[in-house]
């Protein structure tokens, strides 16, 4: 399966589960869920949250600390994620962006994250930074394909990840 694949699938499962979970699920406040997808050289990532945990808002940016607070936001994706220089990494793409709900006063951000390595990243690690930028973020769910598929929770103690 190409990366192409995962990612296409991964993202049709985020998709139904934020569907489904608008539907059946709180908007949690300091909690986010986070998918990696690392295949070969290649390692992609895909962070949701309430914006609030990330930017300390939920409303369209009016003011200039809250147009600010957006910049400070988009500016911290390059600290996000640590690999190891010997992999030979470079990042590919950096987004996020600010989701509002419908019928809801509740927005929600989307950061995605791709790099292209030199070297396999099987069996290396990488160090997840979101709880260290982000404050406001208490725990992140997080699921990981790739040789070692499972699921975890990224706190401030445990910010590594295996792939």
């Amino acid at each position: 399966m190409t990366i192409k694949q995962i990612i296409l699938i991964l993202s049709i499962f985020v998709s139904y589960n934020a569907f489904a979970g608008s539907r059946h699920k709180a908007h949690d406040h300091g909690h986010a869920a986070l998918s990696i997808v690392s295949e070969g050289n290649s390692l992609s990532l895909e962070l949701e949250s309430p914006a609030e945990s990330i930017v300390g808002f939920e409303h369209t940016a009016k003011t200039e600390k809250e147009k600010r607070a957006v910049a400070e936001a988009q500016a911290k994706i390059d600290r996000l994620v640590v690999l190891k220089p010997e992999l030979g990494c470079t990042k590919e793409q950096g987004s996020l962006e600010i989701e509002q709900e419908k019928h809801s006063s509740h927005s929600d951000i989307e950061i995605k994250l791709s790099y292209k390595c030199q070297k396999p990243l099987a069996g290396s690690t990488v160090e997840i930074r979101l709880l260290n930028e982000f404050p406001k973020l208490k725990s992140v769910k997080t699921q990981v394909i790739g040789d070692k598929p499972r699921g975890l929770s990224i706190t401030k103690a445990s910010q590594a990840v295996d792939l």
